[in-house]
């Protein structure tokens, strides 16, 4: 990240926790508010972004709470980048998920697809001092997903 200041830019500390969780997302909403970003596209980046939190939860430190969770957001107008951090083990980068089958539609296990088709660009990185960063890009009025 470009480590931009503005109305849209900062970062947060959070615990492993769903009222953390729930915090979280409304400083992300308050981000997005600020820079005037198209309420769809907030409405489609808060979701992508609170199901990848809740991924981190659940199953990067497998429900432990007290963990720490690093939350950066650059918001402006025509672009926003918000990169979750977390320390837990090293896990597998997911590959691209499949869109499910409507009959085989149930609660749970889409969250990757569902990321995936919210916002335009995902990327899943560890850093060499062992720190897992999910990147959610969305980027205003271009569609990139179809763009190619």
């Amino acid at each position: 990240m470009n480590r931009n200041s503005g109305p849209g830019c900062g970062t947060l500390r959070i615990q492993s926790d769903h009222d953390e969780a729930r915090r979280a997302r409304a400083w992300v909403r308050e981000r997005l508010a600020a820079t005037g970003f198209a309420h769809d596209d907030s409405v489609e980046c808060l979701l992508a972004f609170g199901e990848a939190l809740s991924n981190v939860i659940r199953h990067a430190y497998h429900g432990r709470p007290g963990q720490p969770i690093d939350i950066e957001v650059e918001a402006h107008v025509d672009l926003v980048h918000i990169v979750i951090r977390d320390r837990a083990p090293a896990g597998f980068v997911p590959p691209p998920p499949a869109p499910p089958e409507p009959e085989a539609l149930a609660e749970g296990g889409h969250g990757l697809f569902l990321i995936r088709s919210l916002v335009d660009e995902v990327l899943y990185t560890r850093t060499a001092a062992g720190i897992n960063e999910i990147h959610l890009m969305k980027h205003r009025g271009i569609d990139r997903r179809m763009a190619s």
